[in-house]
C-alpha cells in the first residue's frame, strides 16, 4: 500500500500549507513535553485542569503509562500536524508523527516515550522548515486562488472542459504569474472559440480543429458589412447574440494585444488581468446560448 507521504510526493508540487494550524496545533507537543516532567516529580496522584472545569485526575507512577483522558485530544492534534507535514514533505517528522500515533495506541506505553517523541518532533519540524520556503497570500488574492467558479456557474455548466484553466488562471494571477496565467486564458478561449465556430455553420470554421481567430473575426467583420435580411441565417436569427459576441472577441483581441501568442510577449499582473476579464466576458456571453 502506498504510504500518505508517498501519495503527496505523487501529488501537485505545490500545496496549500496553512501555517496557522501547525504553529496552533503545535502546543500540545509542549503539552505532552511538560506534563511529562509534572509527572515525573509528582506525588502518587495528579490533578490536572485540562479544559477550565474539567479536572483529570492522574495516578502517577514511574514509567506512568500515558494518561487515557488526554490520548483521543493528542491523536486529533497530532492528526492536523500530520496534514501540514505532508503537505511540505517533512519526511522527519512524519515519521516521529506515526510512531506518536502508534504509541497513543497502546495503553501500556509509557509517557517518558511519548515526551521523548515531542521534543523530537518539534527539532525536526524546525530542521525541515530551514529547507522549504513558503509564500502567503491573504484578502482578494487568497479569494481569487481560492475561487472555484471563477467565470460562474453558466460558463462552468456549459463548458465544463474549461473549468480547470480557469480555475489556474486565477491562482496563477493571484501568485503574480501574469503569463502563465495568459497561457491559461488561451486554452479557455479554445474553448468558446470551437463552441462559437460551430454555431455559425461555416464550413471555413472546422470546429474539429482549432479555429483561428482571424477566421471568426474575418467571418463577423463579413457578418457585420452585410444587412440583417442577408446575413447568414444562424447569425440573422441571433443577431444580438452573435454580434456582441464579436464585440467581446475583439476586447479580448486588444486586451490581448496580438491573438497569436509570441514566446516574447510577458504579461504584468495588471495585463493578465485585462485579458482575465475580457475573456471572462467573453465566454459568460457565449454560455448564454452556448454550450460544448
Amino acid at each position: 500500500m502506498i504510504s500518505a507521504l508517498s501519495y503527496y510526493r505523487l501529488g501537485r508540487l505545490m500545496q496549500e500549507f496553512l501555517p496557522k494550524v501547525l504553529v496552533n496545533q503545535s502546543v500540545v507537543i509542549h503539552e505532552i513535553v511538560a506534563l511529562n516532567r509534572v509527572l515525573n516529580n509528582a506525588p502518587r496522584t495528579l490533578t490536572v485542569e485540562h479544559r477550565p472545569g474539567e479536572p483529570i485526575v492522574i495516578p502517577t507512577a514511574p514509567s506512568q503509562p500515558i494518561p487515557a483522558d488526554y490520548r483521543p485530544i493528542w491523536k486529533s492534534s497530532l492528526g492536523n500536524i500530520m496534514e501540514e507535514v505532508l503537505k511540505l514533505r517533512l519526511e522527519g517528522p512524519h515519521a516521529t508523527i506515526v510512531r506518536m500515533l502508534e504509541s497513543l495506541d497502546d495503553s501500556e506505553c509509557p509517557m517518558s516515550y511519548l515526551a521523548g517523541q515531542a521534543e523530537d518532533l518539534n527539532g525536526r519540524i524546525v530542521d525541515g522548515l530551514n529547507y522549504r520556503t513558503c509564500f502567503a497570500i491573504w484578502g482578494d488574492t487568497e479569494k481569487l486562488y481560492a475561487a472555484k467558479l471563477l467565470f460562474g456557474d453558466d460558463v462552468a455548466k456549459n463548458f465544463p472542459s474549461a473549468s480547470v484553466d480557469i480555475e489556474e488562471a486565477g491562482k496563477c494571477l493571484a501568485l503574480d504569474r501574469g503569463t502563465a496565467a495568459v497561457f491559461h486564458l488561451m486554452r479557455v478561449m479554445e474553448v468558446g472559440l470551437r463552441a462559437l465556430a460551430k454555431s455559425l455553420n461555416d464550413p471555413r470554421l472546422d470546429p474539429k480543429k482549432n479555429p483561428t481567430w482571424s477566421n471568426i473575426l474575418q467571418k463577423g467583420d463579413e457578418e457585420l458589412k452585410k444587412p440583417i435580411a442577408q446575413r447568414a441565417p444562424e447569425w440573422a436569427a441571433n443577431d444580438h447574440f452573435f454580434s456582441e459576441a464579436q464585440a467581446n472577441l475583439r476586447a479580448v483581441q486588444y486586451a490581448w494585444r496580438n491573438p497569436t501568442m509570441h514566446v516574447e510577449i510577458n504579461y504584468d499582473p495588471e495585463k493578465a488581468g485585462d485579458v482575465m476579464q475580457s475573456v471572462k466576458a467573453f465566454m459568460h456571453h457565449l454560455a448564454s446560448k452556448l454550450q460544448e
